[in-house]
């Protein structure tokens, strides 16, 4: 896991252009160190759709409904970068009650601050700066190729 967040982090710095690449490099060394305490939210935030799931035999249509299930607003680390209202997620689908497609968004309030996606059944993350779109991810099977994620009901994409 930790070789996989490296290859992300160095693919990013590579792709960062403009002004000075020392600068560049640190600045997005240091938005991806914030980053950590809202990939630590979404793994909790999917493990308590996986835990909703268990015992309500639905899908949750909110972070709200993860309330008492690991996810709830005590349950999340708070940063100044990310707070409870960053999060979502879409694309929630199981099988046989095993989560087999799941997307988990962390958007944050920050400037300067990177967004993030996580795949729900690899645990895989993607960065990309605020402001900018995201791309369908290659790692997901449900898209067909160029088609771009979609809000579902009760669920807005954030930036």
């Amino acid at each position: 896991m930790r070789a996989v967040l490296l290859f992300l982090f160095s693919a990013l710095l590579v792709a960062a252009c403009g002004g000075n690449d020392a600068a560049n490099g640190s600045n997005q060394a240091a938005a991806a160190d914030r980053a950590r305490p809202a990939e630590r939210n979404l793994v909790k935030i999917r493990d308590a759709c996986v835990k909703y799931y268990e015992n309500k035999k639905a899908l949750p249509e909110s972070t709200s409904d993860l309330e008492g299930f690991g996810a709830g607003e005590k349950d999340l680390e708070i940063t100044d970068d990310y707070t409870d209202l960053a999060y979502s997620f879409f694309g929630l689908k199981f099988e046989a009650g095993k989560l087999v497609r799941g997307w988990f968004f962390a958007s944050p309030k920050t400037p300067d601050a990177l967004q993030l996606r996580m795949n729900g059944v690899t645990g895989k993350y993607e960065y990309l700066p605020k402001g900018e779109k995201w791309q369908p991810a290659e790692d997901d099977k449900g898209w067909a190729p160029g088609e771009e994620p979609k809000e579902e009901k009760g669920v807005k994409l954030g930036d």
